[in-house]
C-alpha cells in the first residue's frame, strides 16, 4: 500500500511541477490582453524563441527525454526505499 502512495505522491508532484512551467500572463484590466503594468519586460512571454531544430536544443527530444529519466530514476528510488522500510524489522521495543 505504502508503495502505490508513494507512486501517486511521485505522479502528482510531477504533474505540479510540469503544470507550473506552463503558466499564463494574467490580465488585472477588463481589456482583452491586458497585462500587469512592467511585467511585459520582465517576464518572457511562452514560447518566445525558435522551435527546437536539434536534439540538444531546449525543448528538444534529448531534454525531454532526460527529464523523463530523471523522474523515473526518482520514482524507483522512492519505491525501492518504501520497500525497504517496509521490509525492516520494527525497532527493539515496539511492536507485539
Amino acid at each position: 500500500m505504502r508503495t502505490v502512495i508513494a507512486v501517486v505522491i511521485m505522479l502528482v508532484a510531477s504533474l505540479m511541477v510540469s503544470g507550473a512551467a506552463g503558466g499564463q500572463i494574467v490580465p488585472i484590466d477588463d481589456e482583452p490582453g491586458a497585462e500587469a503594468p512592467g511585467l511585459g519586460d520582465i517576464v518572457p512571454r511562452p514560447e518566445p524563441g525558435p522551435a527546437p531544430e536539434d536534439a540538444g536544443d531546449r525543448g528538444g527530444w534529448a531534454q525531454l527525454l532526460l527529464g523523463a529519466a530523471i523522474m523515473a530514476g526518482a520514482a524507483i528510488f522512492l519505491v525501492r526505499l518504501v520497500r525497504m522500510a517496509d521490509d525492516a524489522p520494527p525497532p527493539d521495543g515496539v511492536g507485539p
